[in-house]
């Protein structure tokens, strides 16, 4: 990695000015390395005669002078300069290029990845939807930042397990029973009974699921007549929460498979209601918060002390009338994750309308005695869905949406995928179904995926000429044009977009990488010929495009994204 080999001479070089000028400095302040601005000259920028000058007492400037004059560049750069105020900005040598366009081309898949996870356990827990209906588009977004991450943070190096959070029961659950009940009542002509009367009638008819897929699967039920060979109708709604949740669960599994989505992991809410030995794991839980101060009794329920831990006051566990909350479910669950299976680390994929509760989930982590900072909130933001210039309206309770499966059918996994991490999580996100069709540079997945099977078939004429890059020996220097310089930066940089995603676990950065890399590749075979009579150059032109196939066949795999050879 360039931008590693930069940090290291510029550690050396302090190192070295310590030690020649007896500088009595405990710590080296932490600085960055950059690219910088396409404005500013030189391939990286460093900031640390800027974070050094407080600690030594002398002017930025004067630290970048101190420190270019013991700096060892050899093979690496060109020349070091000190900019502006004291940043100073490396110009990287074309051999070290040339070095590291062979380093990609030899290590193929494997380029860019480095054990900076160290096989530490993560688990990433995403879409998580309530099996009350079909996936919509936002749960799609979900699903596609989910698993691209899950993939970066293994291929650096973290042992990743990929988990869905199943609520299977609760007042939402209940209400998708009661909304397939009344729908089945009506595809049979059955009446209901006393008892199941009373009960539909308390609930709120504007509570009530409605929606084509709610008859769907009332339709199933009454066609596979399970519920009438059930003596008399005693079961009621609990019934029909069973199967739809399953029906419903199948639907989720088949659409996520469809998107490249698997998890290692489908955790039933329902299995923290289960007894074990004298207690269930709520009721476990609660207790040991209760030991350490944090849950008390008031008013017949019981309470959590979250304003003990920041939250704006205290929240209900235990509703009077014994019913456990929400958050008493999220606080066992997290005891599983973080106490009784042990992972390192914890990344919990929301929805933006989860944004006050955060604060409230960091505060659990700390009354169960563990490192609120190993747990990771992402918040993506809504999908807005057009057509034809037209925003599509969505509401889940009335049944008005479209969902994943209907946009997966219209324009294809890759491409859902690829609009999904388009922008970071905390970014709102406009998928136009129209361009997603398109097969032309407006459609930045076709534009990517196009130049990867634009190379594959440049290699294919390649081999009827007899030329290879395979060869030792291979002339680079003679990629001497500025727009060939640019592409082996531009690839030299992949690492560094790697683990940044990686660091920030934020996706978005390899599909804005990408991007770039795709116009800089169009840009350069549109003006210059790739093949030519002169074999000495196109040997090295074709070392150069397969740099530029490898990465963005790696670029696509971490995204979860097929790469084609033709089109």
């Amino acid at each position: 990695m360039l931008k590693k080999e930069i940090e290291t001479i510029i550690n050396g070089a302090i190192k070295q000015w310590i030690e020649k000028e007896q500088l009595k400095i405990k710590n080296i302040p932490v600085f960055y390395v950059e690219s910088p601005p396409p404005n500013i000259a030189g391939d990286f920028s460093c900031n640390v005669a800027l974070v050094m000058a407080k600690e030594v007492k002398l002017s930025p400037y004067a630290v970048a002078q101190k420190i270019t004059t013991v700096i060892d560049t050899t093979n690496v750069c060109s020349k070091v300069e000190i900019a502006g105020a004291g940043f100073i900005n490396f110009f990287i040598s074309p051999g070290r290029f040339y070095d590291e366009l062979e380093i990609i081309c030899k290590q193929g898949k494997m380029y860019g990845q480095e054990n900076i996870g160290k096989q530490e356990s993560v688990q990433i827990e995403f879409v998580s939807a309530n099996p009350t209906g079909p996936l919509h588009i936002g749960h799609g977004r979900g699903a596609a930042i989910g698993d691209a991450l899950a993939n970066i943070l293994t291929f650096v190096g973290y042992k990743v397990e990929k988990e869905y959070y199943v609520n299977n029961r609760g007042k939402q659950i209940e209400v998708l029973g009661c909304s397939v009940l009344l729908q089945y009542d009506k595809i049979s002509g059955q009446q209901l009974d006393l008892k199941e009367k009373k009960y539909l009638e308390e609930k709120k008819s504007e509570d009530i699921y409605k929606g084509k897929y709610i008859e769907e699967i009332a339709r199933k039920i009454f066609n596979d007549k399970k519920y009438n060979k059930i003596k008399g109708r005693e079961s009621g709604h609990w019934f029909f929460e069973k199967e739809a949740i399953k029906i419903i669960q199948g639907w989720i599994k088949q659409v996520l498979k469809d998107l490249g989505v698997k998890f290692n992991t489908w955790f039933q809410e329902s299995k923290m209601y289960e007894v074990e030995g004298k207690q269930n794991q709520i009721d476990k839980v609660v207790d040991i918060l209760k030991k350490k101060k944090y849950v008390y009794d008031k008013d017949g329920a019981v309470w959590f002390a979250s304003s003990k831990l920041g939250d704006e006051k205290d929240r209900v566990v235990i509703r009077k009338n014994n019913e456990p909350t929400y958050l008493a479910s999220d606080i066992a669950y997290h005891y599983d994750k973080f106490v009784q299976r042990k992972f390192k680390k914890v990344v919990n994929i929301w929805g933006a309308d989860h944004h006050g509760y955060v604060a409230r989930l960091k505060g659990v982590i700390t009354a169960l005695g563990c490192n609120p900072q190993d747990l990771q909130v992402i918040l993506y933001q809504l999908v807005s869905l057009y057509r034809g210039g037209k925003q599509i309206a969505m509401s889940t309770r009335k049944g008005e949406f479209v969902t994943l499966r209907e946009v997966i059918n219209e324009v294809g996994p890759d491409v859902c995928r690829f609009f999904f991490l388009m922008r970071g999580a905390n970014s709102s996100l406009d998928f136009d179904l129209e361009v997603a069709k398109k097969q032309s540079p407006e459609n930045p997945v076709y534009y990517i995926q196009y130049a990867h099977a634009r190379i594959c078939s440049i290699f294919k004429e390649a081999e009827k000429r007899n030329y290879s890059c395979r060869k030792k020996n291979i002339q680079l220097e003679l990629l001497k044009e500025p727009e060939e310089l640019e592409l082996m930066k531009k690839l030299a940089s992949y690492p560094d977009i790697v683990q940044l995603c990686a660091r920030k676990l934020e996706p978005h950065h390899i599909v804005i990488y990408l991007q770039d890399l795709a116009k800089n590749f169009h840009s350069y075979y549109n003006k210059f010929r790739i093949l030519s009579d002169d074999i000495a150059l196109s040997q090295a032109r074709l070392k150069l495009v397969k740099g530029v196939k490898n990465i963005i066949s790696n670029g696509l795999n971490l995204l979860g994204v097929s790469v084609p050879e033709k089109m």
